[in-house]
């Protein structure tokens, strides 16, 4: 599986490389947008803070900071904050505010993201 890569830019990080799980994309009927910020999400656990929420770990998501890793396709934090909530609508994030928050985390059928075989195709 690829890494993402981050490039230092100011106090924010833009992403240099993404990995776009295609076939889980076209599974769970997500558009390359949608992939692309789940992605970035699925390594949250990577550049996000952690915080548990409900005795379950969660991570803070600001929008501003996905503009920031993902200039490219992003620059609107209301698109952000719709596309997050897609994720959410399909099953594939959990999200709460805390605070005036936004945190994240992952479902089971989230998790499936990453999966591949030994043939580098991902698993169904």
């Amino acid at each position: 599986m690829l890494k993402i890569q981050d490039v230092g830019r100011g106090s924010g990080t833009m992403r240099f490389s993404t990995y776009l799980n295609n076939a889980k994309c076209m599974e769970w009927k997500i558009n390359a947008n949608q992939g692309i910020l789940f992605s970035l999400l699925y390594d949250a656990e990577e550049w996000a803070e952690k915080e548990i929420v409900d005795g379950k770990k969660y991570y803070y998501i600001p929008k501003e900071s996905v503009i920031e890793h993902l200039p490219m396709y992003f620059d609107k934090i209301d698109t952000v904050y719709r596309i997050i909530k897609i994720l959410h609508e399909k099953g594939l994030v959990e999200y709460v505010k805390k605070k005036k928050r936004d945190y994240v985390r992952l479902t089971k059928k989230g998790m499936e993201w990453g999966l591949i075989n030994k043939r580098n195709e991902v698993k169904k």
